[in-house]
């Protein structure tokens, strides 16, 4: 039997180093959030990543979203966004020029969603592509 991947290893490792953080985008400070949500039977996600963009402003923090659907259960969705830092996040949430543009899209949420989507908050620890 093989041993354990992180058998008397720490949980995150220390790359990237705060040397390197510019070889990330965003750096060491990124923040992220998943959401999980459910679709109400029937319903779709026609129009939601148009919904979406038209919230967002310039220099959000916002570097990436990502929805993505359950193989084995169609109607379970998870949603990932990662910004430059919880700061930016949380700023962002405030955003008055967002306001109106949120309340199309809550209701167009109230409308879809079986029930109220739940919130995982993340730090990011470790980035790459490819």
């Amino acid at each position: 039997m093989a041993a354990p991947l992180w058998k008397d290893q720490p949980r995150c490792s220390s790359w990237p180093l705060r040397g390197t953080a510019g070889l990330v985008k965003g750096g060491l400070d990124m923040w992220a959030q998943l959401m999980r949500w459910r679709l109400k039977p029937g319903k779709d996600t026609a129009g939601l990543r148009e919904q979406l963009q038209a919230v967002e402003q310039p220099d959000s923090g916002l570097l990436r979203t990502m929805i993505m659907q359950d193989q084995k259960d169609p109607d379970q969705f998870y949603t990932l966004v990662v910004f430059e830092s919880e700061e930016k996040a949380r700023a962002r949430e405030r955003d008055q020029r967002r306001q109106e543009g949120l309340q199309a899209l809550r209701a167009m949420l109230a409308d879809i969603l079986a029930s109220p989507p739940e919130f995982t908050d993340l730090a990011v620890v470790e980035e790459w592509t490819g």
